[in-house]
């Protein structure tokens, strides 16, 4: 079996090692909130977050050894809620995720482990000021939220997924 999951860190590595990237993990939405009470991580930016399940549309040939599998990658840096837009675009996309974005279609270019198929990418999308909300009830309370604000960049390909162990 092919962990995709397994995979892109073993690509990324290079980036966490250089400090480009703060920490790398995979999840859902429930994984990265409990990712982000812990103390080691909450100050670790940028991060890549693999969104999960991936499991979706995914082949897997045995015979070749690869997975075909579409892969949707969060970028996210810290940022701070009164940011006006103009401010935001210089601060963290074009002086953090923009090259980010960049140096992780590098290393997935370099990379014998993984193929971008057609090399492309869907459309970035920028998605400032991100954070969760959940005000809760009367009945269920608000529950512990992370208190950070995030500037986020999207980054979406199909990939060939190739099993490291080969």
């Amino acid at each position: 079996m092919i962990e995709v999951e397994k995979v892109i860190s073993l690509i990324i590595d290079p980036l966490l090692e250089d400090g480009t990237i703060g920490f790398y993990h995979y999840g859902n939405e429930y994984e990265l909130k409990r990712v982000f009470a812990l103390q080691n991580y909450r100050n670790r930016y940028p991060f890549v977050w693999l969104e999960m399940p991936v499991a979706q549309g995914s082949f897997e040939n045995n015979l070749s050894n690869r997975l075909n599998q579409s892969v949707k990658l969060i970028l996210a840096t810290s940022s701070k809620k009164e940011w006006l837009n103009d401010r935001r675009n210089r601060e963290t996309y074009d002086k953090v995720l923009v090259p980010l974005y960049n140096a992780l279609k590098k290393v997935f270019q370099k990379s014998t482990l993984l193929t971008v198929e057609d090399n492309l990418y869907r459309n970035p999308i920028k998605i400032p000021n991100y954070h969760t909300v959940d005000l809760g009830t009367r009945i269920s309370p608000q529950k512990r939220q992370v208190n950070a604000y995030w500037d986020v960049l999207t980054m979406e390909f199909n990939g060939i997924f190739r099993n490291p162990c080969k």
